[in-house]
């Protein structure tokens, strides 16, 4: 799924981004001296000087510049954004700063970040079993000092600990294009862990131009050229200019008791959010948890996403298990040549294990979703006597959600069809369930 230069902008309000937050079940405060910050992988800013995507850190730093001329403060109540490509070791994730101030008045801010490690630490990994990177979900943080040199940064936190369930990249393939600064080489993702992580902060980046390298060892780095002031100007500006931020000789100062609420999630699917009349479905990133259940007040509109992808899961799998080795065997040269195009990835069919609907998208919940993935991406491309696909699952682009681990809208569409139809093949004591109802019967299918 490629999204750069294809122009699909949002235009972040206050009333957007609290509907999308409630809407994936995470808590979004309304207090004054309450600030909100969504981390948005696969996004850019829009410059509200130039009109056009801001792509470098010097770009950023001239973005927050604008934010302090005089006359622009409580301009900002709404903010645009424009999806990209989420590679990386690049700056394109989105961090969304939404307040509201003492007068009540809502504000959205929005500057270039990177959620994931830069290629530094993923080809050199500060502990053993890989780079750290944040799980989308819900967490806390509280103004700490970051490093040796102790510039300004936040630090995360989830029930009160800064060590939490994460996700580590344990094995990935470095695709080089063959530049001299390396600059264009691609880092993909072979496999995932799911595991604790811990000291994530979301502090400062820098040099080089849009190339993360060593600025974050999984951490949230704000792209920001270096000034003469100590790093981390551009958040701080934003609290600096909230009110609630002051210099002092012994460095910043909150001047107020402020709380910050951190949601990781993904730019995509608040785009479809967005949308109007089109049904909500998101992308699911592996490592994502559930709450335990329910915010309150939330019983009716918030959906326990992960938790219902596993249980779509488990409705599924019998089907597809009980003719798995007949697959096997039929798409061995297929998935042969699959290996070979895509070197170090693991393309086998096995059983789909029965899942616990916990809420958690860890490894056995990854392994179940990328058999049933790559099944249904075999079978796409072929007319199956007993399983039938819905002909708008497109196979390349569920191919692509697999490799991303993740569960995205072609899974969605195979795991939760909108439209239902139910058939019984005379072949097949099961029942057929297809997506579109303009789709005709399958030979021998009488629908019911």
């Amino acid at each position: 799924m490629q999204f750069d230069g294809r122009g699909m902008q949002i235009q972040l309000t206050y009333d957007l981004l609290e509907r999308f937050s409630r809407k994936l079940n995470m808590p979004f405060e309304t207090a004054p001296n309450e600030m909100n910050i969504i981390i948005l992988r696969g996004a850019k800013t829009v410059s509200p000087i130039t009109d056009m995507v801001v792509n470098t850190p010097q770009e950023t730093a001239d973005q927050v510049n604008w934010f302090l001329q005089e006359g622009q403060q409580g301009t900002d109540e709404c903010y645009t954004i424009e999806l990209a490509d989420d590679k990386l070791n690049r700056y394109n994730d989105v961090s969304v700063f939404v307040w509201v101030d003492d007068q009540n008045r809502p504000h959205v801010r929005a500057v270039l970040v990177s959620a994931d490690p830069g290629r530094h630490y993923i080809e050199n990994p500060m502990v053993p079993g890989g780079a750290a990177s944040l799980a989308p979900g819900s967490y806390r943080a509280e103004w700490s000092r970051h490093g040796a040199i102790r510039y300004d940064c936040l630090i995360l936190k989830k029930n009160g600990s800064t060590s939490f369930s994460g996700r580590r990249i344990s094995r990935y393939r470095i695709d080089d294009k063959g530049t001299a600064t390396r600059s264009d080489d691609e880092i993909i993702v072979l496999e995932y862990t799911y595991t604790n992580i811990g000291g994530i902060q979301m502090h400062a980046g820098g040099i080089p131009p849009n190339l993360v390298h060593n600025w974050s060892g999984g951490c949230i780095v704000i792209a920001g050229a270096e000034t003469s002031r100590i790093r981390g100007d551009v958040y701080r500006e934003v609290m600096e200019n909230a009110g609630w931020l002051q210099e002092t000789e012994g460095g910043p100062q909150l001047q107020n008791i402020v709380r910050f609420k951190v949601i990781v999630w993904n730019a995509w699917s608040l785009y479809q959010f967005s949308l109007p009349g089109r049904r909500f479905r998101p992308m699911i990133e592996f490592g994502t948890n559930d709450l335990s259940d329910k915010l309150p007040g939330l019983e009716m509109e918030a959906v326990l996403w992960v938790r219902k992808m596993q249980e779509k899961l488990n409705e599924k799998r019998g089907i597809l298990n009980q003719h798995m080795t007949e697959l096997q065997e039929t798409y061995a040269d297929e998935l042969q040549e699959l290996r070979q195009n895509h070197p170090g990835d693991q393309f086998e069919l096995d059983n789909i294990d029965e899942l616990e609907p916990d809420g958690r998208f860890g490894n056995q919940t990854a392994n179940a979703l990328r058999f049933f993935q790559l099944a249904y991406c075999l079978l796409r491309e072929d007319a199956h006597p007993i399983i039938h696909v819905d002909r708008d699952v497109n196979a390349s682009e569920l191919l692509w959600e697999r490799s991303k681990w993740i569960c995205g809208p072609h899974t969605w569409k195979l795991l939760d069809p909108e439209h239902r139809r139910v058939y019984i093949d005379e072949r097949s004591p099961h029942e057929i369930i297809m997506e579109d109802p303009d789709l005709p019967p399958p030979p021998g299918g009488p629908t019911r």
